[in-house]
């Protein structure tokens, strides 16, 4: 009985101890994939480079997609095309909002310390690192857009394009680290999945 309690307390250390060495790797790569100082900050104030990625942080902003969705919900809510559209990108913002702020209060990873004081228009549960609620959102986004067939393939592309710029800038700029952005990735996929199966307006 002892020696299996010992068993499953070394195997609870290794495991431990293997999950710390992923996440302290984790933090060393996204250090390094940083291209921005902690005292580069700010859109006018920032470098050229900064204001390109906060540009890319912007377009993925949840405030943002709420206000622009929600008036054009408002304005084709009746319409047989787009009504069924802008219903389902709305019920994808939610989703997203609720599982993020779940997911951020579960797991409480703290930012990358390079992370520069330049973020607007943000919650409390936005101080946590894990996942990338920009990476979510973009992936979930890009998804539902991919959809339908009145977005033409160059849009696609753009649409594709701009999600993967959206996901890179985070770790580009310090906002997060890589695993925080691959499993906000993961994260926006397996929501669009949920949102396909259960909640799709037509």
């Amino acid at each position: 009985m002892y020696k299996s309690q010992a068993n499953s307390s070394i195997t609870g250390k290794n495991q431990g101890s293997f999950l710390q060495q992923i996440l302290q790797y984790d933090k060393q790569l996204s250090r390094k994939l940083c291209i921005c100082s902690q005292s580069d900050v700010g859109f006018f104030t920032g470098s050229n480079t900064r204001k390109i990625l906060l540009l890319c942080e912007y377009s993925g902003h949840g405030v943002l997609w709420f206000v622009i969705v929600a008036a054009l919900l408002y304005r084709y809510w009746y319409d047989a095309v787009f009504g069924p559209f802008y219903r389902n990108v709305m019920a994808a913002w939610w989703l997203d909002l609720v599982v993020i702020i779940v997911m951020k209060m579960i797991f409480r990873r703290d930012r990358p310390a390079n992370n520069g004081d330049d973020m607007y228009l943000t919650g409390y549960v936005d101080k946590h690192s894990f996942p990338s609620g920009h990476a979510t959102r973009a992936s979930l986004m890009a998804c539902i857009f991919l959809q339908y067939s009145f977005f033409s393939f160059v849009h696609k592309i753009v649409i594709v394009l701009w999600a993967a710029s959206v996901c890179i800038s985070r770790v580009l700029s310090g906002r997060h680290h890589v695993i925080d952005v691959l499993c906000g990735i993961a994260t926006g996929i397996l929501q669009f999945v949920f949102m396909k199966s259960y909640i799709w307006f037509t």
